[in-house]
């Protein structure tokens, strides 16, 4: 009786005999009748089973057919009671994230008759959603590590504020390479951008830590110091990024071998340390003269404050 039972499973729902590689990918071989062949009853009667002597014979020829409802069963998500709908996209007309928007949008057109219905994506968008959970925490974790060690070196939390808004900058050179190579954000760039938040910094770590050194030997006024800190440190943070550049072009562009992987973190993060190492000798700069501005106006509007309160309990006492 399993016999018969596995060959009639194989033969209508299919049975997975191997698995092939295709595209680095592993995708299982499936084997079952053509749809044609599975339609009805009268198919089912002429699928050939095993006997115990060996010979093939026609499924009627021991079994009996007959049609009957079949048992009443409740599904529940989440203690709901739901259905479930399940298909696959066809890549080459549609995206399965442009089909789940259409799905919304029809969903969204008539909740309102329907208030007690929900709507709950599952496959690919819900893989995608824990996906980009679990990037977004990764994010965070990266930049809260980034700033506990410039605390500790710098022993400030405004030079590692300074240094920490670098990070952005390398957005503007990713966007741009994406857009000119008409590649789609995938999850593997957004990778490469939680990895470029810890090379950008660097630019940033060598001018501040030159600026407060310079700072520090009181020769020259602020901003004498801001221009010939910039100068002097040019080579050495533009050095400091083409290196690691240079080292990422080759696998961004599949110089010498490519792949699919690879590309995207690698590109992102070419891009994004050449804008950012630009924009960063722009703006450590000026960020750090107005960090310095900043807080020249709080320590003065700070002794303000305490000489008009001393004033106050002087004329208290004297009254």
């Amino acid at each position: 009786i399993k016999n018969i039972g596995d060959t009639v499973k194989a033969a209508v729902s299919g049975a997975i005999i191997s698995d092939v590689t295709l595209n680095n990918k592993d995708i299982d071989l499936m084997v079952r009748f053509k749809e044609t062949y599975r339609k009805n009853i009268e198919d089912l009667k002429e699928i050939e089973v095993m006997d115990k002597l060996g010979n093939l014979v026609p499924l009627a020829a021991i079994a009996s057919f007959k049609q009957s409802k079949g048992l009443p069963q409740v599904k529940r998500y989440d203690f709901k009671r739901s259905k479930t709908v399940t298909g696959s996209v066809d890549t080459n007309i549609i995206t399965s994230m442009e089909a789940n928007q259409k799905l919304q949008e029809v969903y969204t057109k008539h909740s309102k008759d329907f208030p007690t219905v929900s709507l709950v994506f599952g496959g690919a968008a819900e893989s995608t959603n824990e996906s980009m959970s679990s990037l977004f925490d990764a994010l965070i974790l990266s930049l809260i590590g980034i700033f506990a060690l410039l605390v500790f070196l710098f022993k400030s939390f405004l030079r590692p504020a300074i240094i920490m808004t670098t990070i952005p900058l390398g957005l503007l050179g990713f966007s741009i390479a994406f857009s000119l190579h008409q590649r789609p954000i995938s999850f593997l760039a957004l990778i490469g951008i939680i990895g470029l938040g810890g090379i950008i910094v660097n630019s940033g770590i060598v001018l501040i830590s030159f600026i407060d050194q310079m700072k520090e030997e009181g020769k020259l006024p602020l901003k004498e110091v801001l221009i010939k800190a910039s100068g002097v440190r040019l080579k050495a943070v533009l050095v400091t990024s083409l290196t690691t550049i240079s080292g990422l072009i080759p696998t961004a562009y599949g110089i010498g071998g490519t792949d699919a992987m690879l590309v995207p973190m690698t590109l992102a993060m070419a891009w994004g340390l050449t804008s950012g190492t630009i924009l960063t000798l722009v703006w450590v700069p000026c960020a750090y003269a107005i960090l310095e501005d900043a807080t020249e106006l709080a320590s003065k509007l700070l002794s303000k404050v305490k000489r008009k309160s001393s004033s106050i309990k002087e004329d208290v006492v004297h009254g």
